[in-house]
């Protein structure tokens, strides 16, 4: 009989943990090894490893393909309650931010300014110097089971794909990732590597120039980035301790936005949990959530895959009023209309006046035209045509949102302001996909089943670089037709 987890972190038996550790063993028989390369024996070392640290699943659960998707995830075969406990690893078993030596962290906090790239850059350079030392590396059995560089299955999250996949995203998704990957090279060249070579016995950790490529780092900062944990998420760690980690065991479980989860620090034992708050019933899949609010081009940058249509959107720039601008936009923000601030190096704030969010998680799309329909309005208004409308019944004081450049007297700047908005609309959208992307997408569409799944059926069936092609093709066909809608809406 399985016992499952009990409240103390502990397994019931032996009997139980070790079917735990079994499971854990068919996640390495499933991955391509990064260390112990051809040994088959690879498993049962994770197996091992996995028990003498105290690393340990639910028995309940166990990791397999979903027939419907072919992702594979933690699947219960039996009913898991709330409160129960999914994955559970001690600190000695975790890599973290902290491995990196004292040297670099010194380097880091003089030379990089911001905490969050100090610690992502440190897990990155960790990951990478573990790996340099092959199977002497104490997580050698838990890197084995990892996607390495030239893993053809794994296309990565976007954020570290190569430079001729980036040119396949939208193009602020794009820029965005150029300029991360460019502050990252200029951290891993300007910090990293030259701490390390005045550095007495750096190579002997795993900090040789040959370990730390361009292509291996930006591999490391991938893995950071789509497995990493924050300290900060978990309860009960002292305040005074930061950082990012990878948790063996705890990063088998796939997202679901709808998954409500515990992140837990047990001080008494030193252990790190992740622990269910909802029922999963025999034959469901447990999954941890990383964010209910995230997008897809979130998920796409950060994790590497896609969701449904209802976690689509796109930004879209809205042009800065050449005129009374400062009177505008106060205007503007008074009637309720909320902007997202312009992204440094991506907008011109001289030129934008801020992004207009479409889709998941923004207005409605009847509510977006209606807002769009009044920025361009106020936008295109001659000072006579401003003044008219900034003195309209009803938006002297800020309240609920107002709705103007609709009454009577306004015919002729609504049209104005239709038309202007139409063609910014159109140009956006015919950006997102030539004729021969449609061609592929439809390609692939009716190999995968619709446009929605042709990035679910390209990965089993070409690689990477079909994974990555249909992944930003599904992203820019699902923002070109968001775009589409909201004209129709006008």
């Amino acid at each position: 009989m399985i016992q499952h987890r009990m409240q103390s972190g502990r397994f019931g038996d032996a009997a139980s943990a070790g079917l735990a550790s079994a499971w854990l063993c068919a996640r390495l028989l499933l991955s391509a090894p990064i260390c112990c390369r051809g040994q088959k024996a690879h498993a049962d070392l994770f197996a091992e490893w996995a028990h003498a640290q105290g690393v340990s699943l639910h028995p309940a659960l166990q990791l397999r393909r979903d027939r419907a998707t072919g992702e594979r995830g933690l699947h219960a075969t039996t009913a898991v309650a709330p409160s129960e406990e999914l994955a559970i690893a001690p600190m000695s078993a975790l890599l973290g931010s902290w491995s990196a030596p004292p040297w670099l962290h010194a380097a880091l906090e003089r030379e990089v300014p911001d905490a969050a790239v100090r610690a992502m850059v440190a897990l990155a350079s960790s990951l990478a110097a573990e790996v340099a030392r092959g199977p002497s590396s104490p997580h050698a059995a838990y890197l084995a089971g990892l996607p390495t560089p030239e893993d053809e299955a794994q296309q990565g999250p976007g954020i570290a794909w190569p430079p001729e996949a980036l040119a396949l995203l939208p193009r602020r998704l794009q820029m965005r990732a150029r300029l991360a990957q460019q502050s990252l090279k200029d951290v891993l060249g300007g910090t990293v590597l030259p701490a390390a070579q005045r550095t007495a016995g750096a190579e002997k950790e795993g900090f040789s120039q040959q370990s730390f490529s361009w292509e291996r780092f930006l591999w490391a900062y991938g893995i950071a980035c789509s497995r990493s944990f924050n300290i900060s998420s978990f309860t009960n760690f002292p305040a005074d301790f930061t950082g990012l980690f990878l948790f063996p065991a705890g990063d088998f479980l796939n997202h679901d936005p709808d998954a409500s989860v515990a992140y837990v620090y047990e001080p008494d034992s030193r252990e790190v949990v992740i622990r269910t708050l909802m029922p999963i019933r025999g034959g469901r899949e447990a999954c941890n959530n990383y964010g209910p609010q995230l997008a897809n081009e979130e998920l796409l940058m950060g994790w590497g895959f896609l969701l449904g249509s209802e976690h689509d959107v796109v930004y879209l720039p809205l042009p800065r009023p050449k005129a009374e601008a400062a009177q505008k936009l106060e205007f503007l923000q008074r009637i309720g209309l909320r902007l997202h601030p312009v992204e440094p190096g991506l907008d011109d704030p001289t030129r934008v006046a801020g992004l207009y969010r479409v889709g998941s998680g923004g207005a409605p799309v009847a509510q977006t035209a209606q807002d769009l329909t009044e920025f361009w309005c106020v936008l295109v208004a001659g000072p006579r045509e401003f003044q008219a409308l900034s003195s309209s019944t009803g938006l002297a004081a800020a309240s609920a949102p107002a709705r103007i450049c609709s009454g009577a007297g306004f015919e002729e700047l609504r049209g104005r302001a239709l038309a202007a908005l139409r063609n910014r609309l159109r140009q956006a959208s015919s950006k997102m996909l030539s004729t021969g992307d449609e061609t592929r997408l439809a390609a692939l569409a009716s190999e995968g089943g619709g446009a929605a799944a042709a990035a679910a059926a390209a990965p089993a069936s070409a690689g990477a670089d079909a994974a990555r092609e249909a992944l930003a093709l599904r992203l820019r066909h699902a923002q070109r037709e968001l775009l589409r809608a909201v004209e129709r809406a006008l």
